[in-house]
């Protein structure tokens, strides 16, 4: 919800929660006559006024301190964000990256949540060991046919189960959205109870976000079922395990034994031999192109008429690419 203020409000709004009054008002600050009033009343006060969740949550010292600060969200509801996990009643404040767990809690569907979320997490493991968990789309043909499991509810359960009773005390596991996952499942609410069930409440993350080539360089070690995610982090160097068929799932490439093992002695892929591997998959078996856009398309054709033993075509495609395209896996 973004509320549109005019002008009028928008200075009654920056005057209520100052806990004192100018001398150019004809109105005391809401609190002005109470010193012991906190922040969450003056809060309310303000979302009485305005109608909407908007205001600051520290008490500030004034109209010119006011003027210089961007306009901030907070709950209204006195105590009701009270830590990290009570996020049905938090809210929204500036911080520095390594600090927004601790200053800030979003409601899940604020639209800011997105491009906070991902900083806020990735600040709080900075310089603590953790491993990653990209998630895949169940649809996907990866997943139904080439994966021990029905979905990845289930996969993601079975990590999760197995870092519980595995992974070392210090270790934090990562646990990243699929970028085209447009569901109505709400993975970080799936992922967040059942993390708690196991008394991991502060060591399993979930983001939506981030940038993925580089956590897959960061992470201790990655986990998958048979995403090519993967490939970014043996592009890096980092140790892999994965649960279902792939097509990297090589002797020295990716780890041999059970997950229950990699926690703890997460080994990374032979050096030199991931290169060897890329060589031979570009060679043999990939072709340049996509059909994610027009030129991409036009690309994967030119490419794939050679193999096919055609001559190449310079004529316009014949299709409407927005009809092919196609989420990737």
């Amino acid at each position: 919800m973004r509320p549109t203020l005019d002008a009028e409000r928008t200075q009654r709004l920056l005057e209520l929660p100052g806990g004192r009054r100018c001398p150019d008002d004809p109105i005391a600050a809401v609190g002005a006559k109470d010193p012991e009033a906190g922040t969450a009343s003056c809060a309310r006060c303000v979302v009485e006024e305005v109608g909407e969740l908007v205001v600051a949550r520290h008490p500030l010292r004034g109209r010119a301190e006011l003027e210089q600060r961007e306009l901030q969200v907070v709950d209204p509801d006195p105590g009701g964000a009270r830590g990290r996990d009570h996020s049905d009643n938090a809210l929204v404040e500036n911080g520095e990256v390594g600090k927004l767990r601790e200053e800030v809690d979003l409601v899940e569907h604020h639209d800011l949540w997105p491009r906070v979320e991902p900083c806020a997490v990735l600040g709080e493991l900075t310089g603590k060991p953790f491993f990653l968990l990209p998630l895949q789309l169940s649809g996907d043909y990866q997943i139904r046919s080439h994966s021990p499991f029905p979905d990845m509810r289930a996969a993601a359960a079975y990590v999760i189960e197995s870092f519980a009773r595995h992974a070392p005390e210090e270790a934090h596991l990562l646990i990243k959205a699929h970028p085209f996952d447009t569901s109505l499942f709400n993975w970080r609410r799936y992922i967040r109870r059942r993390a708690r069930a196991l008394g991991l409440a502060e060591r399993v993350h979930f983001i939506d976000g981030g940038n993925l080539e580089q956590l897959a360089a960061d992470t201790a070690g990655m986990v998958c079922v048979n995403s090519t995610s993967a490939t970014l982090a043996l592009a890096a160097g980092s140790p892999v395990c994965t649960l279902g068929e792939a097509i990297y799932k090589v002797p020295g490439l990716t780890f041999s034994r059970h997950v229950d093992e990699f926690w703890s002695d997460p080994l990374p892929p032979e050096p030199g031999l991931y290169g060897a591997f890329r060589r031979v998959l570009v060679d043999r078996c990939l072709v340049r192109g996509g059909i994610a856009s027009e030129s991409a398309v036009r690309t994967l054709i030119e490419a794939m008429l050679p193999r096919l033993g055609c001559e190449a075509q310079t004529a316009e495609p014949v299709f409407d690419p927005v009809e092919m395209t196609a989420p990737v896996g």
